[in-house]
Order: C-alpha cells, then sequence, then structure tokens
C-alpha cells in the first residue's frame, strides 16, 4: 500500500478503485453511443448525458483524481452523434408524469443547446490534455448547477416527491452499496484490513457522494453504516501495522470518519425502498 497524503483518494488502492468507476463510464459511454444503441428518444439522452455529469461531478467535488481521459477521436465521434439526436426534429409526446423527461420537447434541447454543449466541452478538453498534466489541470468544469440534465423530480399520485434518474446512475449506486457490503463482511476483513480498507473507504465516500447528489438511497440503513465504521474502527485497532490505530486527531482518520458520517446521514434521509 501507498498512501502519500491524508486525502482519501490519495492512496494506489483508492485510486485504483476510482479508476474502475471512470473506466466503467467511459464503458457506458462507448455502449449508448455505439450505431447499434443510437435512439431519437429521451430515455437515450438521459443516460448518455448522466454518465457525464457524474464524471463532472466528482472532479468538481474532488472526488478521486483528473487523470482519467477518454480517446480523443472517440469524444468527437461522442459529441457528433449525441448532438444530432439533441438537434432532431422530434417529440415524445408522454402523459404519465413519472415517464416524462423536459428534453421530450424540441423547445426545451433549443434552449438548453448551448448549456449541454459544454459537457461536452469538458470531455472534449480532457481528451486534449492528454500527455499534459499541467493543461490536464485546467480543464474547466462547466459553471453549471450539477446534476441538471440528469435528475427529474416528480409527484406521484399522493404527493409524494420522487426523483427520476437514468439507470447508469441506478446501476452505480447498486455497485458501490454492493462493494461496501463486499469488503465489510466478516469473511473479508481478513483481507480488507491488510490491503482493502482504502478501497473500501473510498468506496464509502463514493456511496454517499452520488446518493446525495441524486437524493437516492444507498440501500444501506444508518445503523448498519455506523456498525461498519466500528467494525473498521475495531479491525485497524487490532490490525494497526497497516493503517496505524484509528485516531481522528490524524487528519486521514478525520477524513474517513466523515465519508462514513455522510452515508450515515444519506441513508437516515433516504430509505431503502425495502
Amino acid at each position: 500500500m501507498s498512501r502519500w497524503s491524508e486525502r482519501l483518494y490519495d492512496s494506489d488502492e483508492a485510486l485504483d478503485f476510482f479508476t474502475t468507476i471512470t473506466d466503467r463510464m467511459e464503458r457506458e459511454l462507448s455502449y449508448w453511443l455505439s450505431p447499434e444503441n443510437v435512439q431519437y428518444h429521451s430515455r437515450w439522452l438521459l443516460e448518455v448525458v448522466s454518465i457525464i455529469e457524474v464524471l463532472i461531478l466528482c472532479d468538481r467535488h474532488k472526488r478521486g483524481n483528473e487523470d482519467y481521459v477518454c480517446p480523443e477521436k472517440a469524444v468527437e465521434r461522442w459529441h457528433s452523434v449525441f448532438m444530432s439526436v439533441w438537434d432532431g426534429d422530434w417529440e415524445v409526446d408522454e402523459k404519465d408524469e413519472q415517464h416524462r423527461l423536459p428534453y421530450d420537447e424540441r423547445a426545451y434541447r433549443d434552449k438548453y443547446r448551448s448549456t449541454v454543449e459544454k459537457l461536452f466541452d469538458y470531455l472534449r478538453d480532457k481528451a486534449g490534455f492528454l500527455g499534459d498534466d499541467l493543461l490536464a489541470q485546467e480543464t474547466q468544469i462547466p459553471a453549471i448547477p450539477l446534476p441538471m440534465f440528469s435528475k427529474h423530480k416528480w409527484q406521484n399520485e399522493f404527493g409524494q416527491k420522487k426523483i427520476r434518474t437514468s439507470q447508469v446512475v441506478i446501476d452505480l449506486i447498486k455497485h458501490l452499496e454492493q462493494v461496501v457490503i463486499y469488503y465489510h463482511s466478516s469473511e473479508k476483513w481478513a483481507f480488507a484490513i491488510s490491503f482493502g480498507m482504502e478501497e473500501a473507504w473510498a468506496a464509502v465516500d463514493m456511496l454517499g457522494f452520488v446518493c446525495a447528489a441524486y437524493e437516492t438511497s444507498p440501500g444501506l440503513y444508518p445503523q448498519t453504516v455506523n456498525a461498519y465504521r466500528e467494525m473498521a474502527k475495531q479491525n485497524c485497532n487490532a490490525n494497526n501495522e497497516v493503517h496505524g490505530y484509528w485516531d481522528e486527531n490524524e487528519p486521514f482518520f478525520r477524513n474517513v470518519s466523515k465519508a462514513y458520517d455522510m452515508l450515515e446521514a444519506v441513508a437516515r434521509r433516504y430509505k431503502p425502498n425495502y
């Protein structure tokens, strides 16, 4: 294990884990923007724009690192394909409020065309700065509220407020939930305490962060998150040769504790649906 700072993502293991997330997002972009999957429909736009917004959210809020770069030719093609759908002369006549999306309507897409272009400007900058760390740090993060196009609110027949997002975001949250549970299981602790805790803590932070942004349940109860925190403390103190004693006066463990705090708060606010 190699950690060079007190930030959660400043270790080889945590960055390796974050890379699995950015790799996943890049594969999703390639999938949805492949010729076989392009659709002139708002649900297709939702999936694609969600991926880009998740990447920008991570960058804006200093999750992971900024070194991932999509291939420049791929970004050019993605942009061309996406805008051909966004600019297309089509509309969706959706009566069900649960499934209605604002970009069902051509007028909405015309109004926000320049805004959605900024999302691809961000990816283009990333691709263009490949191999130049100084330029990569100057990538302009779009000055727009996020999530903007990938989270929509609606009310059901009982007046309850609901959130609509993409399957990509739902699947990412489920993946992060499974990683958190996996590393906090009693069967994994012997391995995790030696090699996997940096990854586990990054997953805790990412799950809380993404669920807070999308106002969505992490699939865990707050008491479960608190039990995971206590388990982490006990195992750190019992196996302190790897991570050291759990001491929240130390900046790193203070950051770890903040990650558990955020996930517990999100779990308390957005209960599981089961």
